[in-house]
């Protein structure tokens, strides 16, 4: 070493203050500690300036420099703690090459300080909790991992600890002080000199495998319960009583479990293929406990058919009880997701075969929940279709019949095959499906009018009588509401000739004019109803034909004919001669008739009114009360008014 005044006095400095600060009393004691801090910072700026120049380094007899000692191994700003550990290594390299040729070559720095944290990382990667590139390079190192799988088997490391295990004999324990011994106050693996936080990084890897069982004071670790390795301090696992080798696999129970979900029993039976094994088992779980969720909801969300449900409160219990006893079950296959924790497998092959109960109950339910999807379109039709046709229409009649029976059926569902179920009851719908056209399309062509019943409708429209009537409507003593009424019976009779058979494959109503029979009481066809009111124009139009010549021949009215104009006298006094109306009722007759009979007060009487009236006092009656009763009523109505001007007028 070279000698340097500025290092010397630092140090020397640095040593006085740091003693005169451990006597120094608590008042002055942080004056002393601040001024060994100073000429510290000092003595690593002269070491990080001055080592690699003004050190030399004896080892085996050799003394070279320390700069020729690293030569082009040490990194940039490298600090003198790095530049110290490089020597060491770089001079103990060979003696512990020779001691230990198999240790292992860490692709990371280790040191005594950071081997503990590297060793907690490992675990955590094995553990699947947190995955480190410091972690993954200790496994690495150790021989542990292939690409990112953890295969202890392929560790030279942990072959020879299941070696040592192996020859212990059946039954027998590793002790930790045979792994592990102590020379001169250290510990370390007796073959490869592993530290033991690294047999404890080997050990966890075995356990994750299902190859060992781990004794600690107070507990044991295997595959079931690997998780139990991260809540235990290292220093404490380090300290483990013994390793041995847990139970063999349960064949048996394990064969009978992949039977049960299908799977081939040899995926595990086979040592090479019970990795692949465990993958589909826990995908035969995962999609078992799916369809079971489903299963459940499916009950929850009242399971039907053709609005009949299909189980009483009574067998939803027993069925929800059912499916949550299978979905624990299943649930507690998931823990079981690697081969070693399989060597825990804790059901007999009795216990998996009572399973075979409760899958047979969720494929009930899905066949019932399929079927119940499979006909809904089906269903929903028909029950549109009730509510399309009046109550009492013999295919309604005829579909609640259906229902009934079908009710009968399923209450004893237990008994009755799916399959028979779904031929039967797609037979039944698809029936009155088929009968429910037929009625609906008979029901549809009389309430409708076709083609050549709508020309007529619009001839009728468009009749010179129904003219003439709306003309003469605006006459104050014309019965109006005669005239609405025939109009309104005509509008309400609708045209609609499109509707096919394969419209309503499709729909229960007509896409064209929706009708719908339940809302529509049809007392006659549309054809009849249209025959009638011809027959009704032609009375109607009588009708007021004789009553406006009644009027007009009538002595008081007559006497105002002579004081129209010469023209609208000779028309109104063609009507009284020829007794019929004009061929041409335009707003000058109109207006003349109005002239004439501005004088008549017109009295509107609905039948109504006159039932009432003649029901007043009760009935039956005799002939004298009754009539008496229709006079008071006349009189009540002219009552103030010249009875010579007055016209009655029958709505």
């Amino acid at each position: 070493m070279q000698r340097d005044e500025d290092f010397d006095r630092a140090l020397k400095f640095f040593a006085g203050a740091s003693e005169m600060a451990s006597t120094a009393s608590k008042g002055t004691r942080q004056v002393y500690e601040n001024k060994a801090n100073d000429q510290l910072k000092k003595i690593v700026e002269w070491l990080r300036n001055n080592i690699t120049t003004a050190y030399e380094v004896t080892y085996r007899g050799a003394t070279k420099k320390f700069v020729e000692w690293i030569k082009s191994s040490a990194t940039p700003h490298a600090s003198v703690r790095d530049l110290v550990n490089l020597v060491g290594s770089l001079c103990l390299a060979p003696y512990f090459q020779e001691l230990a040729p198999e240790y292992p070559a860490f692709s990371i720095l280790v040191t005594v300080k950071n081997r503990p944290q590297a060793a907690q990382e490992a675990i955590k990667w094995i553990l699947g909790s947190i995955r480190t590139r410091q972690g993954a390079a200790v496994l690495d190192a150790l021989e542990l991992l292939d690409g990112d799988k953890l295969r202890p088997q392929n560790s030279r490391y942990a072959k020879h600890i299941l070696g040592q295990l192996d020859r212990k004999g059946l039954g027998q324990v590793l002790n930790r002080g045979e792994i592990i011994a102590d020379f001169r106050g250290v510990e370390y693996e007796t073959h490869f000199r592993l530290e033991p936080e690294w047999v404890v990084v080997i050990l966890a890897s075995l356990i994750y495998s299902g190859d060992v069982t781990l004794s600690i004071p107070g507990k044991k670790i295997d595959a079931s319960n690997l998780e139990e390795l991260g809540k235990i301090p290292l220093e404490e696992l380090i300290k483990f009583k013994h390793i041995e080798r847990p139970k063999d696999l349960p064949l048996g129970p394990l064969q009978a479990l992949f039977e049960f979900l299908g799977l081939p029993p040899g995926l595990i039976v086979n040592q090479s293929t019970r990795e692949e094994g465990v993958r589909q088992l826990q995908e035969a779980v995962d999609k078992l406990l799916e369809r079971t969720v489903q299963a459940q909801q499916a009950i929850q969300q009242e399971l039907s058919l053709w609005g009949i449900s299909l189980f009483d409160e009574k067998k939803k219990t027993g069925l929800r009880d059912e499916l949550a006893s299978f979905k624990g079950f299943l649930e507690s296959l998931q823990i079981f997701n690697t081969p070693g924790k399989l060597k825990n497998f804790r059901y007999s092959e009795r216990e998996i075969n009572t399973q075979k109960a409760y899958l047979a109950t969720l494929k009930r339910v899905e066949e019932l929940a399929g079927l119940a999807k499979e006909i809904m379109p089906l269903a929903s039709y028909l029950s549109t279709a009730e509510a399309v046709l009046p109550a009492d229409a013999g295919w309604t009649t005829k579909a609640r019949e259906r229902r009934e029976e079908l009710k009968g059926k399923l209450s004893g569902l237990d008994e009755v095959s799916v399959t028979d179920l779904r031929r039967e009851l797609v037979q039944v719908l698809l029936e009155l499906k088929s009968s429910y056209i037929e009625a609906y399309l008979e029901a549809h062509t009389k309430a409708r009018l076709n083609a050549s019943l709508d020309q007529k409708k619009s001839g009728l429209l468009k009749d010179e009588r129904l003219g003439k009537l709306s003309r003469l409507a605006g006459i104050e003593l014309m019965p109006r509401a005669q005239l609405a009424d025939f109009q309104n019976r005509l509008a309400e009779l609708k045209t609609c000739f499109s509707l096919t058979g394969d419209d309503l494959e499709k729909t229960p109503i007509c896409p064209h004019c929706s009708y719908r029979p339940a809302q529509e009481q049809i007392k006659l066809s549309a054809e009849a109803a249209l025959r009638q009111l011809e027959e009704d124009l032609e009375r109607l139009y009588q009708d007021w034909e004789k009553t406006l010549i009644a009027n007009l021949e009538d002595p008081t009215v007559k006497e105002n004919i002579y004081l129209l104009k010469p023209e609208q006298q000779k028309a109104l006094e063609q009507v009284i001669k020829e007794q019929q109306l004009p061929y041409t009722v335009d707003a000058s007759f109109v207006k003349a008739v109005q002239e004439v009979l501005s004088g008549m007060e017109k009295v509107s009487v609905t039948a109504a009114d006159l039932r009432k009236a003649l029901a007043q006092g009760g009935t039956p009656c005799t002939v004298s009360e009754f009539q008496q009763r229709f006079e008071d009523y006349i009189r009540s109505l002219t009552r103030g008014r010249d009875p010579q001007k007055v016209r009655i007028v029958l709505e």
